[in-house]
């Protein structure tokens, strides 16, 4: 199953953090996106439901 991420440019890891706090084989990630669009200012109706797919997808990793 693909996702389409509308609007998202770039995607970029920051950081990944890991410890035993996390839980077993567990991370956090830290990333840097950046959305864009000639047409129109993006709302948070339009990005967070992008961000929703981001971290759905990340978390089954």
């Amino acid at each position: 199953m693909s996702k389409k991420f509308d609007f998202l440019i770039n995607i970029v890891p920051v950081s990944i953090f890991k410890h035993s706090t996390l839980g077993l084989n567990k991370k956090a990630l830290s990333l840097n996106l950046i959305f864009q669009s000639d047409s129109k200012t993006l709302e948070d109706k339009v990005v967070n439901p992008i961000i929703d797919g981001i971290i759905e997808v990340v978390s089954k990793i």
